[in-house]
């Protein structure tokens, strides 16, 4: 998530998690971003909230959100090229698996090539983190970095 308020953000995030029920396992706070984990004693959530950028408004398009009971909802989404930008940048600076699964889901879902997709690709060294996605695939085999990595190639020498 993106947030726009810096200040007493933990104790205005403690307070409405308190009065929601929720527990805070973790709470860090960092110059741009906030990490944390809230729980409400059966599910636990990591939440990730970044002050680096804010979006605009205008930046913004609709998207098709589906729910888990398989219902839609329109949600305001960041266009999908700036989506995808966003995550090979997220993937650089945290070799995090699942923002480069992020990049190989978001990719197949544009024509023609991504841009900067090669370059990336050039760059990309393995995740430090890659037993976990078979945890963030609901459904379906996880496929491996390597695999990844070779649909991504293929994908960067397409034409539109």
């Amino acid at each position: 998530f993106y947030a726009l308020e810096r200040e007493d953000f933990k104790e205005r995030f403690l307070k409405e998690a308190k009065a929601l029920g929720l527990s805070v396992a973790k709470f860090k706070q960092t110059e741009n971003v906030v990490f944390a984990k809230i729980s409400d004693g059966g599910v636990e959530v990591r939440l990730e909230i970044n002050f680096a950028r804010v979006r605009t408004p205008e930046e913004a398009v609709v998207g098709r959100f589906e729910k888990t009971d398989g219902s839609f909802l329109d949600i305001f989404v960041l266009p999908l090229e700036v989506l995808i930008s966003e995550k090979m940048l997220a993937y650089e600076n945290r070799r995090f698996v699942r923002d480069f699964y992020d990049v190989y889901h978001l990719s197949g879902l544009i024509e023609g090539q991504v841009r900067g997709l090669k370059e990336f690709l050039a760059r990309a060294k393995p995740p430090v983190d890659e037993k976990n996605l078979e945890t963030l695939v609901y459904s379906g085999v996880a496929p491996s970095f390597k695999r990844m990595t070779e649909v991504l190639t293929a994908r960067a020498g397409k034409t539109s």
